[in-house]
């Protein structure tokens, strides 16, 4: 045996030895992407979510990396420089490169949709989370609007008792007045006020803490 056969066989056997299969991987690839949008919100399950994208982003990257050093490694070898040289001159060899090389780049592309599919992945929980950030700001702003209503509608009743704390002149105060049913009949009034125009928002109030 030629030495030529002699280190294609070595490196051959070097770049093909302990070729992963990326399928164990690439399924749990994909649990993680139909997981992604069905995590609850919470600190526990979403900082366990994104210790696993970045653990499988890890592993990912590492392997990745061998297998471009490999196909680096072969591509050098069967390239112009080496063809004039006793590497790689005889035809059956390159052939053998070739397919060592075709076979790291199977797995090299699965690699990379994999990749892809976890990069996409981590995109939609970041847009999960945005979304979810987004309804409960527009939650506490429809909260805020039903209480502004109901200060506003309180507004009024506020008013009318001030008036009567004040140290100014205004009717039916009790040094004018020996009777109780003008202060009685503005009770009743603020009372009847509120109580018609209170409802709503407060349903809404309270509909809203409760969903």
């Amino acid at each position: 045996m030629s030495m030529s056969a002699i280190l294609c066989t070595l490196v051959c056997y070097t770049c093909e030895l302990s070729l992963p299969d990326p399928t164990a991987l690439i399924g749990e690839v994909d649990c993680i992407d139909e997981m992604m949008l069905l995590v609850a919100p919470g600190k526990r399950d979403q900082t366990d979510m994104l210790r696993r994208v970045a653990l499988l982003r890890r592993h990912l990257s590492a392997l990745n990396r061998k297998l471009q050093e490999k196909a680096k490694l072969i591509s050098e070898v069967t390239g112009p420089a080496m063809r004039t040289t006793f590497v790689s001159r005889e035809l059956h060899l390159g052939y053998m490169y070739r397919e060592a090389l075709e076979g790291l780049s199977q797995v090299l592309s699965r690699l990379e949709c994999a990749q892809d599919t976890l990069d996409h992945a981590n995109l939609n929980f970041m847009y999960a989370i945005t979304m979810r950030m987004s309804q409960t700001s527009a939650g506490c702003d429809r909260q805020v609007m039903i209480v502004n209503k109901i200060a506003t509608i309180c507004l009024p009743a506020i008013l009318v008792a001030s008036l009567f704390g004040m140290n100014c002149k205004v009717q039916w105060v009790a040094d004018d007045c020996d009777s109780l049913y003008p202060f009685w009949t503005i009770v009743a009034l603020m009372i009847v006020w509120m109580a018609a125009l209170l409802f709503q928002p407060v349903r809404d109030l309270i509909r809203e803490k409760g969903g």
